[in-house]
């Protein structure tokens, strides 16, 4: 190695052991990330007394950490009221030595716990002498939440009343029957009826806004044979919780002439469901009602509900009440039957999250090993100020806690 390279390295080798005996807040190992509250700082020489001398005091703010009544000390850290999601309760801890020797203290929350009623994320930061923060416990990840979905179909019905349409054998056969619908003026969507098992009964989910509609029939020769169209079906009563019956009369010919007519009957005990949950999330040991209300949620003459995995939970078939049994996914089917031997069908998907009781985090450092100097050349005393902050770092609920006290330790 050439010796002007040489002198370089040893020159930086010099510096680099300055900083270790000079710099509070450096070290080799553990200089804390902007995600890891562990430790704040690490001193070479690390000394301690037997603590005399030593004292603090701690402020909060009311104003978002600008300024701190100095007039009134904090004396109790807890919040039973809860912290509302994305808000902070700032403070600051005064750490005197009026002794002759500087020490290295760490600073402690003592027996930190959420409650049972706790629904959001603790999160302890310090913004001074380093900036650094920590989440200790993510408690609204196990909070009851749901949504709610809404089907937005309404379902029609085809009845047909002649010989000629519920006979299989005569002009009706093997053809394939369709309703067209639409917004406005013109019905141009076409779906293919389903049949009831054990009736001649046929009917179509179509979306809750369409205004009009048709029943097609298609021949040998796949072309559409139009009835007459229905229009303005909103104002006929028709609806996501009020379903029509449309009853034919006429005969289909294979000629492709074609005289159906239909008479419109109001049918309020078709099944539909108009609004059902889609995502349940809840605490193991809780209980949740998913069920369906007829008239608002759904139209029909009976509902069930069925676990997929009674493990995860189970559930009342007749009242929709579940109960969550332990961690895991699973789905909840919830099925209406109407008149026709029509089912509509929904799934829900179920997440079972871990228990909720109230969670012992236990004693968490704000810092650890701060070197606070002694009685300076004047005598007065060192004052090392810790700017910390607690915060809700969830989305929703609120973060209720309990932290008995703060200390320090040498």
């Amino acid at each position: 190695m050439k010796k002007s390279k040489l002198i370089l390295v040893s020159m930086l080798a010099l510096v680099l052991c300055f900083m270790c005996l000079t710099s509070m807040t450096f070290s080799w190992f553990n200089r804390p990330q902007s995600n890891k509250g562990d430790s704040l700082g690490w001193n070479i020489d690390y000394e301690t007394s037997v603590g005399s001398g030593i004292s603090m005091v701690t402020y909060e703010s009311l104003d978002g950490g600008v300024s701190y009544n100095e007039e009134a000390t904090v004396t109790d850290f807890s919040n039973s009221v809860g912290i509302a999601p994305g808000e902070r309760k700032w403070y600051r801890t005064d750490i005197i030595n009026s002794g002759d020797s500087h020490q290295s203290v760490s600073l402690y929350l003592s027996s930190l716990s959420l409650t049972e009623d706790a629904q959001g994320s603790f999160y302890l930061g310090v913004n001074k002498p380093l900036k650094t923060y920590k989440n200790y416990f993510d408690q609204a990840s196990f909070a009851t939440t749901n949504e709610k979905a809404n089907i937005s179909t309404m379902r029609v019905y085809f009845q047909p009343k002649s010989n000629d349409m519920q006979e299989p054998d005569v002009n009706w056969r093997n053809k394939n029957y369709y309703v067209c619908y639409g917004v406005g003026s013109t019905p141009n969507t076409y779906v293919q009826l389903t049949q009831t098992p054990t009736s001649g009964t046929f009917y179509a989910d179509i979306p809750a806004n369409a205004t009009q509609l048709f029943f097609s029939v298609q021949d040998w020769n796949q072309s559409y044979q139009r009835t007459q169209t229905f229009s303005d079906l909103q104002s006929d009563g028709q609806s996501a919780v009020s379903s029509l019956v449309f009853w034919l009369n006429g005969t289909y010919d294979s000629n492709g002439s074609n005289n159906a007519q239909a008479d419109k009957v109001k049918l309020t005990e078709g099944a539909n469901i108009v609004n059902y949950y889609k995502n349940i999330s809840l605490p193991a040991a809780e209980t949740f009602n998913a069920s369906l209300l007829f008239g608002t949620d759904y139209i029909g003459n009976s509902v069930t509900y069925t676990s997929e995995n009674d493990g995860v939970f189970t559930v009342d078939s007749v009242t929709g009440v579940i109960n969550a049994v332990s961690e895991g996914s699973a789905k909840l089917i919830t099925e209406v039957k109407g008149n026709y031997n029509d089912v509509v069908r929904v799934e829900t998907n179920i997440k079972v999250g871990k228990e909720i009781t109230d969670t012992v985090i236990g004693d968490v450092p704000i810092v650890t090993n701060l070197k606070v100097d002694g009685l300076n050349a004047d005598g007065e005393q060192t004052v090392e100020s810790v700017y910390w902050y607690i915060k809700n770092d969830a989305e929703s609920g609120l973060l209720v806690y309990d932290i008995s006290d703060i200390y320090l330790t040498l």
